[in-house]
């Protein structure tokens, strides 16, 4: 084997093939390489969108007539805007107030949504 390594012809032309062929995978690797970063931000997002709340749709919007109650007063919602889905809900109160109300403030104080069975017992009970 030593004297293969001194023989000038074989030995040098053999080292240059495995050069290119490490250059190959080399290549190959580094295509390798992008994939699985892009599989991890594809990971990554689902992550992120895990941990965040999806985007709110016009299909997640309460109809009109879900009763809230915010601080002991019964509202309803009376107007369902969904052009604004960043307030959505135009809420009318028992006391005659009345304010825009933000989707996420309605799942806070949302009763019950539409006007479902058992709604006159909730009311009685809240009073």
């Amino acid at each position: 084997a030593g004297s293969d390594m001194h023989d000038p012809s074989s030995p040098l032309s053999s080292q240059e093939d495995e050069k290119v062929m490490v250059t190959n995978p080399g290549t190959d690797e580094g295509e390798e390489g992008e994939n699985p970063v892009a599989d991890e931000d594809v990971a990554l997002d689902n992550h992120t969108a895990a941990a965040a709340p999806p985007p709110l749709t016009v299909a997640d919007l309460f109809s009109t007539g879900a009763i809230v109650r915010k601080k002991g007063i019964l509202g309803q919602i009376f107007e369902v805007d969904e052009k604004d889905l960043n307030l959505p809900y135009f809420v009318h109160y028992e006391d005659g107030d009345q304010e825009d109300m933000t989707h996420s403030d309605a799942v806070d104080h949302l009763l019950q949504d539409g006007g479902g069975g058992g709604g006159a017992e909730q009311i009685a009970n809240g009073r």
